[in-house]
């Protein structure tokens, strides 16, 4: 998730990884299986052909692409070449509803500290 999470950075996405984190596991966590079937049939190196077919036009595609390539767990140069496709229309989206806050209660914890 680092990969990712450095890509996306490096290329202007104002994302953070509790955020990233926060939705990536969520979609694990509601259609596990999904994933794990298509994760058998992709190509590490047909992205581009994968990225075309999600279609990302908001950020919940988004998301849904980025699951797949954490899934399958490709060397770090296709990751990140993966990373760069969806790197665009992050930026363009405004994804400010979907960031993850820190809680009220850390904050004051790591204030205190």
């Amino acid at each position: 998730m680092e990969v990712i999470l450095n890509e996306l950075q490096k290329n202007g996405v104002d994302i953070d990884m509790r955020t990233l984190s926060h939705h990536v596991n969520g979609l694990l966590e509601r259609h596990e299986s999904l994933y794990n079937q298509m994760i058998l049939k992709i190509n590490p190196n047909e992205m581009q052909a994968v990225f075309n077919t999600i279609n990302v036009t908001n950020f919940g595609r988004a998301m849904a692409y980025l699951t797949l390539v954490y899934l399958i767990h490709a060397s770090e140069d296709t990751t990140r070449r993966a990373v760069r496709l969806v790197a665009a229309p992050l930026k363009r989206f405004d994804f400010r509803a979907f960031c993850i806050e820190e809680s009220f209660f850390r904050r004051v914890i790591s204030w205190i500290w």
